[in-house]
């Protein structure tokens, strides 16, 4: 039990880093909407996550997250609409992991 808790809780997933890095990690993912990659590696940046390594990046003290999650959410809705990506469960393109607006991670 306790092993299964220490990786679910490891270095990953919340690690304090004293100097995290200033980018993002972008992968090549050549079966994923370019758009929706990088919306959700700009969610999970301005919460100071790198969605790809784990490890954190460096977000400005003064970041409107709120903000940038509507704007974010109404370019996702957008997408949608113009059929540019498919809603989660229509597809099996790696787009339905990043077409559902994400949940603020908690540490």
């Amino acid at each position: 039990m306790i092993a299964v808790l220490t990786l679910a809780t490891g270095p990953s997933l919340c690690q304090n880093n004293p100097s995290p890095k200033s980018t993002p990690t972008i992968p090549n993912l050549p079966d994923v909407n370019p758009q929706l990659l990088r919306l959700a590696i700009q969610d999970q940046s301005d919460r100071g996550n790198d969605l790809f390594s784990g490890k954190q990046v460096k977000t400005p003290q003064d970041l409107n997250v709120p903000k940038r999650d509507a704007e974010r959410q109404a370019e996702v809705r957008t997408l949608l609409s113009e059929g540019k990506s498919k809603r989660a469960g229509t597809t099996t393109s790696q787009d339905e992991s990043f077409s559902t607006p994400s949940r603020p991670r908690t540490c």
